[in-house]
């Protein structure tokens, strides 16, 4: 098995880490998901609750060149037949196929009316790097927001009381 299509199913982190895990092993293997599913403990009630989120297309773009040791620039210049540092849409959504990218049609739509910034139907090499700045940045501001609500967690627990020694843990 090569590719695993759960367009339509959002799945937990550890998911994703698996595949990473399995890519690792066997180059060729790709999955392709509908979003991420996060747990947390909600402060206020103490209750478990879900929230979806939608997986950025760039994300996934970010993570396949990673995982297949790839730069930016080689995957555009693989789409860039003509060396002019700039493709059609077609010749962009050619290239991730192509490159067997894990978008689903509705993942690449975004992908493109995310990147084509200008709206003149070609994405160039300036558009890409700026979406991929903008990606970067998201995901700087995600992990930050992560870290600062376990920073949060952690400061939430209650004092702990020893009853042997008659004294409060913090």
């Amino acid at each position: 098995m090569e590719y695993v299509d759960l367009a339509a199913v959002h799945v937990m982190k550890d998911v994703l880490a698996v595949a990473e895990e399995i890519e690792n092993v066997r180059s060729k293997f790709s999955i392709n998901v509908g979003g991420l599913v996060t747990t947390d403990l909600s402060y206020n009630t103490g209750q478990k609750h879900q929230e979806v989120k939608d997986v950025n297309p760039l994300t996934i773009l970010r993570w396949y060149i990673s995982n297949n040791k790839f730069r930016l620039i080689d995957l555009f210049r693989q789409f860039d037949k003509d060396g002019s540092w700039s493709v059609t849409r077609g010749e962009f959504v050619d290239g991730l196929k192509a490159a067997n990218i894990p978008l689903t049609p509705k993942q690449t739509q975004q992908l493109l009316n995310t990147l084509d910034k200008d709206g003149d139907g070609e994405i160039d090499w300036a558009e890409l790097l700026e979406g991929d700045k903008e990606a970067r940045k998201e995901q700087r501001h995600i992990k930050k927001k992560e870290q600062d609500e376990a920073e949060r967690l952690e400061r939430m627990k209650p004092a702990e009381f020893d009853i042997d020694n008659w004294s409060l843990k913090v």
